[in-house]
């Protein structure tokens, strides 16, 4: 039995994978629970999963403690809500080698009242194996 040709093509050039997709992962850290939680939602809406931090201002922040965080090493983006970064975390964070993309924000309301961040600047990831320019 031969299939019919209109199935054949719908499947020419098509590639599939038995995996399914995961989704991005996006720590927000913000020590304010509302906003923390708003902008979780934000990301969440988009069908990516999100990692919250209460950030330095609210419990102890593993940056300030060591040189690296298990929070970053499982986000493929970072918000960090401005009015929570402290210098010291600011100094901290221009200490660690990240390869996940941070970026700074403040909040915003939409037209219905929900909160979502806003970039206010980005810290770009350090490529691994790159020589230094």
């Amino acid at each position: 039995m031969s299939e019919s040709s209109s199935l054949r093509s719908e499947r020419v050039g098509e590639i599939r994978s038995s995996r399914t997709p995961t989704p991005i992962a996006v720590l927000v850290m913000s020590a304010d629970p509302e906003r923390r939680g708003a902008w979780a939602k934000f990301f969440e809406d988009q069908d990516m999963r999100t990692i919250r931090c209460a950030g330095p201002k609210a419990t102890t922040c593993a940056l300030e403690i060591g040189s690296r965080c298990p929070l970053h090493e499982n986000a493929d983006l970072i918000f960090y809500d401005e009015d929570g970064v402290t210098p010291e975390l600011e100094e901290q964070l221009d200490l660690a080698v990240l390869t996940t993309p941070v970026a700074y924000a403040s909040s915003m309301r939409s037209p219905e009242g929900r909160e979502y961040p806003a970039t206010e600047r980005v810290r770009p990831p350090v490529r691994r194996g790159l020589p230094p320019r």
